[in-house]
């Protein structure tokens, strides 16, 4: 809750500051609704960065499955299920989509975990933790999979228990 009320801070009340307008409650409702994404509607559009500086648009995942996990190297959750999401990708890299999003760090330290991980599907960063937020992530690890159509059909904000439970997440978007 503490993540969402800093999210909420930091890109709705600031900014609304900033322009000196006051803003209802109402309002405040209204700007925290629209773009999150939420299970059974289309996943917002966003651009990612990956670690060579790449810019990706989460509208090429249109198409096929995507699993999208938000991670950090200081989230001991993180680290311990990076490798199990790697072994489902290697199964189901071609007929999935896998995005890793490093949130909140240095590109140094999410270098890092990549190497100390051996995972190979696309990573990416969300510095600004601007993504996360935009996929209603609450706490780490996060994780979102989206239908062919990049409908939101499954979004966990606390670590997958293992294989299986990511393997049906996946099997409820085809």
């Amino acid at each position: 809750m503490s993540v969402a009320l800093l999210v909420t801070w930091v890109f709705v009340v600031r900014p609304a500051a900033r322009d000196s307008a006051t803003i209802s409650p109402a309002d405040l409702v209204t700007k925290l609704e629209t773009g999150v994404a939420k299970v059974g509607e289309p996943a917002p559009v966003v651009e990612l960065t990956t670690f060579d500086g790449t810019t990706v648009s989460s509208s090429t995942f249109i198409g096929k499955p995507t699993v999208i996990n938000f991670w950090a190297s200081t989230c001991v959750p993180c680290v311990t299920e990076m490798p199990m999401i790697e072994s489902v990708y290697n199964d189901l890299g071609d007929e999935v989509n896998f995005v890793g999003v490093d949130v909140f760090e240095a590109a140094s330290l999410g270098a890092e975990m990549i190497e100390r991980t051996g995972v190979t599907y696309l990573q990416t960063r969300d510095e600004t933790h601007e993504v996360l937020g935009k996929f209603a992530g609450t706490a780490m690890p996060h994780t979102v999979v989206l239908d062919a159509e990049g409908r939101v059909t499954a979004m966990k904000s606390a670590a997958l228990r293992d294989e299986a439970e990511l393997r049906a997440m996946i099997d409820d978007a085809r």
